[in-house]
């Protein structure tokens, strides 16, 4: 694959990094404490970044001719190296977001990482699947003798490319929709800030139908165990305020970033994946 990577990750590597324990933050093999939702209830285990949030191929379909498409992957690699340049400054508050290049680029970034998630691919898929048991598989597209095929024509029969195609189309309206949001970035002393494998995080009334749609739906968006991002929809000019908090507020939002996730929860230390797990067991009905 002349080194291009097999394994895509839908959360990026340098973004778990920030959540990696102290002792591997720093090598090329950064581990993180996960828990598995689909265990219940699940201990805290130790994993590298190379083993969550990665699928084979999953932004480069496969088109008729056997060929892989990878410019999706290259765009999004073009993403995570500018993101990672300016991370730092993004996790101590040293960014200036009322600037708006600055804003555009971090709105961009946060767009793509709300779509590009395996779980959006996997619901293109199901889709798919529904449709064909019950109307039939659609005929693949075929070029007709004279006729040039546009390549950017969606394929009915190909989930990855409805995919591909559905992630580029939605971003610059997402990335829109979050340039408007009032912006506040909050800082607590501890590192108690938990992430996941669906790490935007959209709050509202009705559990799990939030989105960037939803009417007054709030972002969050851990960019460090210390840091959290926060989105509000708001009318007028956008907005940025920044500040510190206590840290029982980040916990709230631990409890909405839990809920939210599809499978894996991501924690910053081995103490506060230890406390999660006893959490989690005093909530656990007894039988």
């Amino acid at each position: 694959m002349n080194g291009r990577p097999t394994i895509q990750h839908w959360v990026p590597r340098f973004y778990l990094k920030q959540f990696a324990t102290e002792e591997t933050r720093g090598t090329s093999n950064p581990k993180v404490w996960v828990i598995n939702k689909d265990d219940s209830p699940s201990e805290p285990e130790l994993v590298t970044t190379r083993r969550i949030c990665g699928q084979r191929f999953l932004y480069t379909p496969e088109g008729s001719d056997g060929r892989r498409d990878w410019s999706l992957e290259e765009y999004f690699s073009g993403l995570e190296s500018g993101a990672a340049e300016y991370w730092e400054a993004l996790s101590s508050l040293q960014l200036d977001l009322s600037e708006p290049e600055v804003r555009s680029r971090v709105a961009e970034f946060l767009a793509a990482l709300h779509l590009r998630n395996k779980f959006v691919f996997d619901l293109c898929k199901g889709i798919m699947e529904k449709r064909d048991a019950l109307f039939g598989r659609p005929r693949p597209i075929q070029k007709i003798a004279g006729e040039e095929v546009n390549d950017d024509r969606p394929d009915l029969t190909n989930p990855g490319k409805i995919f591909a195609q559905s992630t580029r189309d939605g971003i610059p309206r997402i990335k829109k929709l979050f340039e408007s949001y009032r912006w506040m970035i909050l800082k607590c002393e501890k590192n108690v800030l938990t992430t996941s494998d669906v790490p935007v995080t959209f709050i509202d009334s009705i559990p799990r139908r939030s989105g960037p749609g939803s009417k007054d739906a709030k972002a969050v968006f851990p960019v460090s165990p210390s840091t959290l991002l926060c989105m509000v929809p708001r009318e007028g000019q956008p907005e940025t305020l920044c500040g510190e908090v206590d840290c029982a507020f980040f916990q709230d939002v631990n409890q909405a970033i839990e809920n939210y996730a599809e499978r894996f929860v991501v924690l910053g230390t081995k103490d506060a994946a230890n406390q999660w797990f006893q959490d989690k067991l005093n909530r656990t009905p007894k039988a």
